[in-house]
């Protein structure tokens, strides 16, 4: 889990003058959007608000107006992105666990919501490896949907900015991880990864040299977790029969306070008993998949923000994985470095 800022700046990596340069890998995840390229690296939460009308005050943050581009459909339309969106309309805001297509549609909103706060320049050109839990049957939506030239208003910034996209390789949700963690495994043995994400929980196997040996998703993450948790009685009976707001119970988790907003309702009770249930629910079908390869695997990796679930890194660990040092991440820089070996062999 990551409660992040909602844009963290860092040296850039490429710049020149008026225009930004950026090998990248970019994770469009459930909970979050993960971009990393050397020395710099951005994230938002998955939450985009579509606006009928400008906002009187424009946040420095989130706003969009897409005035031209290669995604005709969006020309005109000013939306909301990350932490702005939720904090605009809570109820309104939309999240990318929605819909099935989710990834795919929001892809882009959320990538220049995400670049908001590079208003000092007027040209931004972005070569990018991403990911997606289903690669062979929906990579080249994802790729179309972000592909192209696209000009915006981003942010405070009253002039229009050009972000070029160029997607060089779609690839399947956490096989990036293993480039990025090749410290923790025998890159020459197998190896189990387990992706504890927002939206999915994804188990595979990998050979020698990262080759994939099979892979099972299942579309049940940390968000279920937290809807349980939303729909306990006795959040409920606090809330006086209305649900948990799903962003305060996130980030009750999140900073482990499990304080409920600015509220004195505390809800770890309710954690305890609702992450037992979700761990059979979610996790117990990936993990049982898994256990024909778990007594020969050479190494076990867990990546993913849910990996840092409180009672559930202790679980892991002491099944014999590895818990990555930064889960949250490690896709998102895997990706970064096999962008940067495809962008090189180009050159």
């Amino acid at each position: 889990m990551t409660y992040a800022i909602d844009l963290e700046r860092q040296p850039l990596a490429s710049s020149g003058g008026d225009c930004l340069t950026l090998v990248c890998g970019l994770d469009i995840g459930n909970g979050g959007v993960k971009i990393a390229s050397n020395g710099h690296e951005i994230y938002i939460p998955s939450y985009v608000f579509d606006l009928q009308k400008s906002p009187a005050d424009i946040p420095s943050r989130g706003f969009v107006r897409y005035i031209s581009g290669d995604r005709y459909a969006l020309t005109g339309n000013e939306w909301l992105g990350g932490l702005s969106a939720v904090e605009h309309s809570p109820l309104g805001a939309k999240r990318v666990t929605d819909s099935a297509d989710g990834k795919t549609q929001f892809a882009l909103p959320l990538l220049l919501a995400a670049l908001t706060g590079l208003t000092e320049y007027k040209e931004i050109n972005l070569s990018l490896v991403c990911s997606i839990h289903d690669a062979e049957t929906l990579g080249d939506d994802l790729k179309k949907s972000l592909q192209g030239t696209h000009i915006a208003q981003l942010g405070l910034n009253a002039s229009s900015t050009i972000v070029r996209v160029q997607v060089l390789k779609v690839l399947p949700e956490g096989s990036a991880a293993l480039v990025a963690n090749r410290s923790n495994i025998v890159i020459d043995g197998t190896t189990i990864v387990l992706d504890v994400g927002n939206g999915t929980t994804i188990g595979s196997v990998y050979g020698a040299g990262g080759k994939r040996i099979d892979s099972k998703t299942l579309p049940m993450g940390v968000e279920n977790l937290i809807d349980r948790i939303c729909r306990n009685t006795e959040m409920r009976r606090f809330l006086t029969g209305r649900e948990g707001d799903r962003h305060l119970v996130r980030r009750g988790i999140e900073n482990r306070s499990f304080n409920y907003g600015t509220t004195a309702f505390n809800f770890e009770g309710i954690y305890r008993t609702e992450i037992r249930a979700w761990i059979g629910e979610a996790l117990a079908p990936v993990t049982s998949f898994l256990g024909q390869w778990t007594a020969g695997a050479d190494s076990r990796l867990a990546i993913g923000g849910g990996c840092k679930l409180p009672m559930l890194d202790q679980a892991l660990t002491q099944k014999g994985y590895s818990i990555a040092l930064d889960p949250v991440w490690s896709n998102a820089r895997g990706l970064q470095k096999i962008a940067q070996k495809l962008s090189s062999e180009a050159a």
